[in-house]
């Protein structure tokens, strides 16, 4: 019997080796090139039965070969990996059509079980006559994107910028098609109307927040009931509120010598923190756990389960 072949498009010379000696090793066969081009070459020819593909590569970038390798070959799973451990990267990989995100350094062990798993179950997702027409805008501390969808998936649909956010010039920038239209301070986004009504226009019907500091003013809450949904690095009630975030959080959990730590996702109400946990996800914490490691544990978490909380709010709530 033919084993499955599986393409793998990296330019880090020693993460392609560990990848063929894993695969080859479980059952698989591998062939591997450091160039984009060289994969969408071998796709277009009929090759490989699965595609592990890098974002930055010296000739081209994975996110933008996924549209060209799925308008040849429409069912090949692709698994994306990425040291840009960002959640933006993680969701503009599942929007870009990704059966898989993985940040880098990555799990083996994990990365074989989704590949195992793509080969014995039909490619995950949702149809596109399964949705509904929806906006949403998606805010951080960097970026933010309105994604328009008719009949059609967050696995299947382009992203566009609404609004960025440039703490350090208390600026935030109003886009459109990454166009810039207008500057508004960080006084007037908590006090005037200027967002929520940029939100109208687009027909915005979700709000989700990743890392967004800013308290979210009560009229946009009013205006937008349950469906403002934001992820928080830690398990709710115990470690939320003004003040915890980012480091602070890790910094309390350590000092607390808590045996576990988490994410969690819910509702933003009029209070920090507050708001109906629609999901949460704990590991344990090692004796010696730091600060970067545990860094590193809840930035994996947040970049493979928010974008999969995103499809399934706009899909099942």
């Amino acid at each position: 019997m033919k084993k499955p072949l599986i393409l793998i498009a990296d330019d880090d010379n020693a993460i392609r080796l560990v990848l063929e000696k894993k695969f080859n090793r479980s059952g698989f066969s591998t062939k591997s090139t450091a160039k984009g081009k060289t994969l969408l070459s071998w796709i277009e020819n009929g090759e490989g039965d699965l595609v592990i593909t890098d974002v930055i590569m010296e000739d081209s970038n994975g996110l933008e070969l996924l549209p060209l390798i799925q308008n040849v070959r429409p069912d090949l799973p692709i698994i994306v990996m990425s040291g840009l451990n960002t959640i933006k990267t993680a969701i503009d990989a599942s929007a870009s059509g990704a059966y898989e995100y993985f940040p880098k350094p990555f799990d083996l062990d994990k990365v074989l079980d989704v590949v195992t798993k793509a080969f014995n179950s039909e490619k995950s997702g949702i149809k596109k006559t399964e949705a509904e027409n929806y906006s949403y805008i998606y805010l951080d501390n960097s970026m933010s994107m309105n994604t328009n969808g008719e009949n059609g998936n967050l696995l299947e649909i382009a992203a566009q910028k609404i609004i960025e956010n440039a703490p350090e010039k208390d600026k935030y920038s109003l886009l459109t098609n990454d166009e810039i239209r207008s500057n508004i301070s960080k006084k007037e986004l908590e006090t005037t109307d200027l967002l929520l009504k940029r939100m109208e226009e687009y027909d915005v019907k979700w709000l989700f927040l990743a890392g967004f500091l800013l308290k979210i003013p009560s009229k946009m809450i009013e205006q937008y009931p349950n469906k403002i949904i934001n992820i928080h690095p830690a398990l709710l009630p115990k470690y939320g509120g003004k003040g915890m975030y980012g480091e602070n959080i890790y910094k309390a959990v350590l000092k607390n010598k808590e045996t576990e730590s988490g994410i969690s996702v819910h509702f933003v109400n009029q209070n920090y923190d507050e708001g109906k946990i629609i999901f949460q996800k704990s590991f344990s914490l090692s004796p010696d756990e730091n600060l970067e490691s545990l860094t590193a544990k809840i930035h994996e978490l947040e970049q493979s389960l928010f974008p999969k909380i995103i499809e399934k709010t706009l899909f099942s709530l």
